[in-house]
């Protein structure tokens, strides 16, 4: 059984409208065993017009461990971004 993912969309509103920061919303996420969608995360990001593929990176390799940053790439180029 994976990780349980909290849905993309809401940690994207609860990062853009409410201001939290993606690195405190992903490190509690992470000390409670969770995880969240990346590719809704993604999505509801590029709806706002806001922000690129390269920024929306950018931003949640900053979240993670160091380790983990070349799968990330990996996947994201999935995506459509540069990684």
């Amino acid at each position: 059984m994976g990780k349980v993912l909290v849905d993309g969309h809401k940690v994207f509103k609860l990062m853009d409208t409410k201001g939290l920061p993606l690195e405190i919303i992903t490190l509690e996420l992470r000390q409670k065993g969770l995880g969240f969608n990346v590719p809704e995360f993604v999505d509801e990001a590029l709806k706002t017009g806001n922000y690129t593929l390269d920024t929306i990176r950018n931003k949640l390799l900053s979240c993670l461990p160091k380790q983990y940053q070349e799968d990330f790439n990996r996947e994201f180029k999935k995506l459509g971004g540069n990684g």
